[in-house]
């Protein structure tokens, strides 16, 4: 939903309301809690390009950089499992955010745009662009120093990552349902096209030129999740029965994946509310640590718990019984918890759309706010 779009004087209350909700929220005893900042409001607002960054806040509530003048204002632009990409956009060899976003009037609203980590300062921006709410055929990649974007009205555009700007415009017949970086690591993304338009699914782009040709065969996509990396952005697999037989009681449903290491998240058939996980040595089969996910006190809501494994760090996300979400950071080699704390502003009625850790950085989008926790 976009909140409050053509209405200066809400949006200002809204971010009112978010500055006092943020800072009554309590500390959790036993551990330190990562400062959290609110990114993308979901406050698009016709005619007005200032606030990107609603507050930071410290562990104990206190506002340690106000609200102020820095760019853009818009809300995120909602994809299912999809968070800000972190890459270095100014080769200071930090990652950046750089993303999608929605604000202005509906006919011209899409936004790519570029953050300092740090700071949330606006790097730059391009846009706006024409494209349907939520599209399936909407998206954005980096590949090298690149951007794509793809829309609903069959464009694909290319942008500078150091500044963005344009560097080509071409098109897709029916548009892309998908894009992903080839294998061989060059600037070239693979996309696949609508059948209902052309009966050539896939092909190949070059970033550089706009150039469209037929995906030679044996060129895939660039994989995301290598058993034998160090590091993978979302490394899971199905696995519904028990991996070491004297843990019978939890019923696994996902598997997650880092080198030698396996962790397991379930839940008892007892109690579907109560989350666990396990963490095991792929070498020998053998369950290494048991832990519950769920806080002591917490009742959680019928669901599913989200979850992230990258750099021996789970992530974990759970919305419990009286609302709002719980979110908790794992040693994943011990499975001792690190820090937890509710998500800012969400309520029974939240949607949390996507999530993942990458670079030190914990991103949550919620309610079309990016929530970055470090």
């Amino acid at each position: 939903m976009r909140f409050y779009r053509d209405d200066l004087g809400a949006a200002h209350r809204r971010i009112a309301q978010l500055e006092v909700a943020l800072a009554q929220l309590p500390k959790p005893r036993g551990m330190s809690v990562p400062t959290a900042a609110i990114v993308g409001c979901a406050l698009a607002l016709a005619g007005c390009s200032t606030v990107m960054l609603a507050a930071t806040y410290d562990s104990h509530g206190a506002v340690v950089d106000p609200p102020v003048k820095r760019g853009l204002r818009a809300a995120w632009y909602p994809q299912r499992g999809v968070t800000p990409t972190l890459v270095d956009v100014d080769g200071d060899r930090k990652k950046d955010l750089v993303g999608l976003f929605w604000s202005g009037p509906d006919d011209k609203a899409l936004y790519v745009a570029a953050f300092d980590r740090s700071t949330h300062l606006l790097k730059w921006k391009a846009g706006p662009f024409p494209s349907q709410w939520t599209s399936v055929r909407t998206h954005l990649l980096v590949i090298g120093q690149k951007v794509l974007v793809t829309d609903s009205q069959e464009n694909l555009r290319v942008f500078a990552l150091s500044n963005g700007e344009a560097i080509n415009t071409t098109s897709a017949l029916g548009g892309a349902l998908s894009a992903c970086a080839a294998s061989d690591g060059s600037e070239r993304a693979i996309l696949e096209l609508s059948r209902d338009f052309t009966n050539e699914t896939r092909v190949l782009l070059d970033l550089a030129s706009g150039v469209k040709v037929p995906t030679p065969a044996g060129l895939g996509c660039k994989r995301k999740c290598d058993p034998a990396a160090t590091s993978n952005d979302d490394c899971s697999v199905e696995h519904d029965t028990t991996p070491d037989p004297t843990l019978p009681f939890i019923r696994y449903t996902r598997t997650y994946i880092e080198g030698d290491l396996w962790v397991s998240i379930g839940k008892p058939a007892s109690d579907p509310t109560d989350w666990w996980a396990t963490g095991f040595s792929a070498s020998v089969s053998a369950g290494v640590w048991q832990k519950r996910l769920t806080v002591d006190g917490d009742s959680a809501h019928h669901g599913d718990v989200q979850a992230r494994l990258r750099d021996r760090k789970l992530v974990t996300l759970y919305q419990t019984k009286t609302g709002p979400y719980r979110l908790g950071m794992h040693d994943a080699s011990t499975g001792n918890r690190l820090w937890t704390t509710l998500l800012p502003s969400s309520h029974e009625g939240s949607t949390v759309s996507a999530m993942n850790i990458d670079d030190g950085l914990v991103l949550v989008v919620l309610n079309q706010t990016v929530q970055v926790f470090n």
